[in-house]
């Protein structure tokens, strides 16, 4: 036997053994392919009304449960959309499902943040990799900044672009660039005096990241305003239940809709007429009842949506006599017989008791002015909505006290001042406690605006 027939029988068993190890190898799961180690981990994404948080379970490096630990969206859609992703990925063992028809946003944040979650699971941090960059709102204009993601961890994030004040704001840039390079989070302390250039270069790193639409992005989900004759409207629509209609009255003044009261609803308490609730100050806001990209597609908002419709086509209507048959139709008592009673069983008569005044409910806007030397008129707008006689939501308008108040300082003054407000529950007789609340110091005007804003819209609840 020469040397190269001994070499020949001495890889054989060699040469069987790698091929039954390829095969093994080849047989192996994705997930387990995957490499992901056994644990929980959490992960984000961007829904349709906020950031969608996941609780993802490996185990034997199988994806064995998905937990939807936090979501903003719209309930009864982007909710129900989320949990339908979530076992659509349990059972096929992958991210690659389809989106839920008319809840694209939900859908595609619950597959972000499961994704997150995996990378993590994969050793990394949960970042996409690659070189991103992204735009934030500064105080004198946008902050740019390029992101660098390897491994699923930010390398490094190099500001392109600043407007702010040279010096101040770009340091406070800096310094977030470096909390963030640092903890590998966003969740980082703003820098004090510089708050508009903090959460600027915050919001710049999270839409570069995937984490955050851009305000251009939600600008464009934004329709176009409308223009509406003034009067008093009603209309109804069919919503989620079969038990009856949505009907609303809308108030409209200038030729704005200043005011949404939903007079019936049937829908699920809680779900249905917090999904009507929302719509209409999101119809009020936008000044449009094209606002389907908005604020999603449920029964009851879109019920809500062509409840309004109806009411504008439907001519305007005499308040006053409405209110008056209303009264008379109170005042109907059934007459009874006289009965004969004995003079021992005579009592006084008790006189019903008079119902107190109320706002009613309904979503209101008001609007008032703010610093004197702010921009646009200075206008402050809060969106006030009234439940039953009582004050349960008071929103202010952000974008547009960013543009008219001082950044960092008359806007902040006035959400402090909104805050306060929806602690109060204030109710017809409780009103003036809206003058007591205290703003920023060094923002008072920016503070009696909000307050005055607030007083504006529940005049019209009166």
């Amino acid at each position: 036997m020469d040397k190269q027939q001994k070499i020949a029988i001495f890889l054989l068993p060699l040469l069987a053994i790698a091929i039954v190890a390829g095969g093994m190898f080849l047989m192996r799961t994705p997930t387990e392919a995957a490499g992901y180690i056994d644990g929980t981990y959490t992960g984000t994404g961007q829904g349709y009304g906020g950031e969608i948080t996941v609780a993802v379970t490996i185990q034997g490096g199988k994806i064995s449960a998905i937990d939807l630990v936090e979501i903003n969206d719209t309930p009864g859609l982007g909710d129900d959309a989320a949990n339908q992703v979530i076992d659509s990925v349990i059972a096929s063992q992958s991210t690659e499902v389809d989106v839920i028809s008319g809840a694209t946003a939900s859908s595609n944040g619950t597959i972000e943040a499961i994704n997150m979650a995996l990378v993590k699971a994969s050793g990394g941090t949960g970042y996409p990799d690659g070189v991103h960059e992204g735009i934030g709102d500064g105080y004198g204009g946008d902050i740019k900044v390029k992101v660098e993601v390897a491994g699923g961890k930010i390398i490094s994030i190099e500001l392109l672009e600043i407007n702010d004040t040279p010096g101040f704001g770009d340091d406070a840039a800096k310094a977030i660039i470096d909390s963030i390079v640092e903890t590998q989070s966003t969740e980082v302390d703003i820098v004090t005096g510089a708050t508009a250039s903090s959460n600027g270069t915050i919001q710049a790193v999270r839409v570069a990241l995937g984490l955050e639409k851009s305000s251009e992005d939600v600008a464009a989900l934004a329709p176009e305003p409308m223009t509406f004759s003034d009067g008093i409207y009603e209309g109804s629509a069919k919503g989620f239940s079969n038990d009856g209609d949505i009907k609303v009255r809308v108030e409209v003044i200038d030729s704005k809709i200043v005011s949404i009261e939903v007079l019936e609803i049937s829908d699920t308490p809680s779900i249905g007429d917090t999904a009507a609730e929302n719509t209409i100050a999101k119809i009020i806001e936008f000044q449009s009842t094209s606002i389907d990209a908005i604020t999603g597609a449920t029964k009851s908002s879109e019920g809500t949506i062509n409840a309004v419709i109806a009411a504008l086509a439907n001519g305007t209507i005499n308040l006053e006599e409405v209110v008056e048959e209303e009264v008379v139709e109170e005042a109907k008592v059934e007459e009874k017989p006289e009965e004969t009673k004995k003079p021992e069983e005579t009592k006084t008569e008790e006189k019903p008791q008079e119902q107190k005044p109320a706002l009613k409910d309904g979503t209101y806007v008001g609007e008032a002015k703010g610093y004197k030397e702010g921009y646009d008129g200075s206008i402050i707008r809060v969106t006030v909505t009234v439940k039953d006689g009582k004050v349960t939501k008071v929103e202010l308008d952000k974008a547009l006290a960013a543009k008219t108040q001082t950044a960092g300082y008359g806007d902040v003054s006035a959400q402090q001042v909104v805050d306060a407000a929806n602690k109060l529950g204030i109710t017809l007789e409780t009103i003036s406690q809206v003058d007591g609340i205290d703003g920023m110091s060094g923002a008072t005007e920016s503070a009696d605006g909000a307050k005055n804003a607030i007083k504006n819209a529940l005049d019209k609840a009166k």
